[in-house]
C-alpha cells in the first residue's frame, strides 16, 4: 500500500479562512509579544538606572547596573524561546498550505530573522552588563567626562 500524499489547502477550500486564521493569529500574537517584551524591558532597564527614586540607597549604581544586565540577558533568552514557537508555526504552515498561500508567511519569516538578531544582541549585551557592569558603567562615565572637556 502506498503512503498518502499530503493534501495542501488552497484559497478555494471551504474552511480556508478558519484554518488560515488558526495559523496567523498565534503567529502575530507571538511576534507582538516579542516586540513588546524587548521594547518594554529596555525601557524599564533605562528607567531603573536613570530615575533616582527607583535606585536603591544602600547599593552602588554599578551593582544595580549589573542586576539589570541579568534581566536583559534573560529577556533575550525568553524571546528566543518564543521565536521557536514562531518557527514551529511557520514550518507547520509550509506543510499545510499551497505555495501561493504560504507566500503570506514569508514576510513573518523576515520579522523572525530581525527578532533573532535582536534577541541575540540582548543576550550578549546582558551578559556583558551582568559580568562587567561596574567597569563598563564607570568607563562610560569617564569617556563622557573626557568628551565634555
Amino acid at each position: 500500500m502506498r503512503p498518502q500524499l499530503p493534501v495542501f489547502i488552497s484559497r478555494e477550500h471551504k474552511d480556508f479562512d478558519e484554518i488560515f486564521n488558526s495559523y496567523t493569529k498565534p503567529l502575530k500574537m507571538n511576534l507582538w509579544f516579542c516586540a513588546i517584551w524587548l521594547i518594554g524591558l529596555a525601557t524599564i532597564v533605562v528607567l531603573m538606572n536613570t530615575i533616582d527614586f527607583l535606585k536603591p540607597e544602600q547599593e552602588s549604581i554599578g551593582g544595580w547596573f549589573e542586576r539589570s544586565g541579568a534581566l536583559v540577558g534573560v529577556c533575550g533568552m525568553l524571546v528566543e524561546f518564543r521565536l521557536k514557537t514562531v518557527d514551529n508555526i511557520i514550518n507547520s504552515a509550509s506543510m499545510t498550505f499551497t505555495p501561493d498561500v504560504f507566500q503570506v508567511f514569508v514576510r513573518y519569516e523576515k520579522y523572525k530573522g530581525y527578532f533573532h538578531k535582536l534577541a541575540l544582541s540582548y543576550a550578549i549585551i546582558g551578559a556583558i552588563m551582568w559580568s562587567y557592569g561596574s567597569p563598563v558603567l564607570f568607563g562610560l562615565e569617564h569617556i563622557s567626562i573626557w568628551l565634555r572637556s
